[in-house]
C-alpha cells in the first residue's frame, strides 16, 4: 500500500524519513568528544647544568659575512702610505687568497689582522696628504684609465725599434670600461711598441699593475723593464688578468712597458692556433704607484 502514498511512505534518505515520519531514537547520531589529558609530571631538577651553556656574544663578529657571493676578510691596507692600517671589505688584493698568503692577509677579525701587523696605527689613512706630482715626475699615482692618458706624463717610444704607441682599448679591461693596450707590431720582426713613466720617492714606494698578455714565442714577448733591468717577462698568453707588483728603492726610477719581436719573422701564421699563439697584444689596467712615507 505504501506504493499508493510513496509522498507519506517512500524516502530517499533515511534524513527525510525521520523528518516526516520521526522522531528516529538514534538519528541523528550523538556526536561525542573525548579529550585525553595526560598529566605531565616535571622533572627533579638536576645538581648542575644538563647542557653547556650558550656563549656570550663576541664583540666582533666570529665569521666574516659574505655580500653578493664574496667573502669579507679584514685584511692589511698594503696601499697606505704611513701607519699600519686593515681594512674591512672584499676588495682585497686577488692574490691574498693564494694558499700561501690567505693565512697570513685575510682574517676574520680585527684583533687577528692588528695581531700580523704587530699593531695598528691610530692615525687613520685619509689624513695622510697625497705627494703631488709635477712635471714629468710622478711621486703618486693610481690609474684605471678611464679618462684617456692626459692624467700621467707618459712617455711613448724612447727605443730604436719601436713602430706603434700603446692606446687606450675598451676590448678587455679589468674594471670599468677601459684599460691600456700596446701598439700593433702587424708580425714585423724586431721591432716593439713601448711605453714609460718616470717616479720619484723619498724612501721608496711600491709598484702594481694588472694585465693580460696575449703574446707568445716566436712572435713576440711582453717585458717589463724598471731602469732598463728585465723584471717580468712573459712569452706565452697569460690566461686571464694577472697582477704584478714589486717595491722599488728612493729616488728616481723609470718604468717601461714593452711588447718586443724577434729578430727573424715567424715561419707560420699565429692564427694555427690562436687560442696558443694570441693575438699579439698586451693589455694593463689599475696601475698604481704608492710612496712609502
Amino acid at each position: 500500500f505504501m506504493e499508493k502514498f510513496p509522498v507519506n511512505f517512500l524516502f530517499t534518505s533515511q534524513f527525510k524519513c525521520c523528518q516526516i515520519q520521526g522522531p528516529c531514537v538514534d538519528f541523528p547520531p550523538v556526536q561525542t568528544q573525548v579529550t585525553s589529558t595526560v598529566a605531565t609530571v616535571t622533572m627533579k631538577p638536576t645538581s648542575s647544568p644538563s647542557q653547556s651553556p650558550t656563549p656570550l656574544p663576541t664583540s666582533q663578529p666570529s665569521r666574516s659575512p659574505v655580500v653578493n657571493g664574496k667573502q669579507w676578510y679584514f685584511y692589511p691596507d698594503i696601499h697606505a702610505l704611513t701607519g699600519s692600517y686593515c681594512k674591512h671589505d672584499d676588495n682585497y688584493e686577488a692574490w691574498m687568497t693564494a694558499d700561501e698568503h690567505k693565512v697570513d692577509y685575510l682574517h676574520d677579525t680585527l684583533e687577528a689582522c692588528c695581531d700580523f701587523l704587530d699593531g695598528c696605527s691610530d692615525t687613520p689613512p685619509s689624513a695622510v696628504t697625497m705627494p703631488t706630482n709635477t712635471g714629468d715626475i710622478v711621486r703618486y699615482a693610481d690609474e684605471d684609465f678611464e679618462n684617456g692618458l692626459d692624467s700621467l706624463p707618459w712617455i711613448h717610444g724612447g727605443t730604436r725599434n719601436h713602430v706603434a704607441d700603446w692606446r687606450i682599448s675598451s676590448s678587455k679591461k679589468l674594471y670599468g670600461a677601459h684599460s691600456l693596450r700596446s701598439g700593433d707590431l702587424n708580425n714585423k720582426p724586431n721591432k716593439s711598441t713601448d711605453i714609460k713613466l718616470t717616479v720619484d720617492s723619498q724612501n721608496g714606494g711600491y709598484v702594481e699593475f694588472s694585465f693580460v698578455a696575449n703574446v707568445s714565442d716566436p712572435f713576440e714577448k711582453f717585458v717589463f723593464y724598471v731602469d732598463g733591468q728585465v723584471v717580468h717577462m712573459n712569452y706565452f698568453p697569460s690566461d686571464g688578468w694577472k697582477t704584478f707588483s714589486m717595491g722599488i728603492s728612493p729616488g728616481n726610477h723609470e718604468l717601461h712597458w714593452s711588447v718586443e719581436s724577434p729578430p727573424e719573422a715567424s715561419n707560420f701564421s699565429r692564427s694555427v692556433d690562436p687560442v696558443r699563439y694570441g693575438d699579439g697584444f698586451v693589455y694593463i689596467d689599475d696601475f698604481t704607484f704608492k710612496p712609502l712615507a
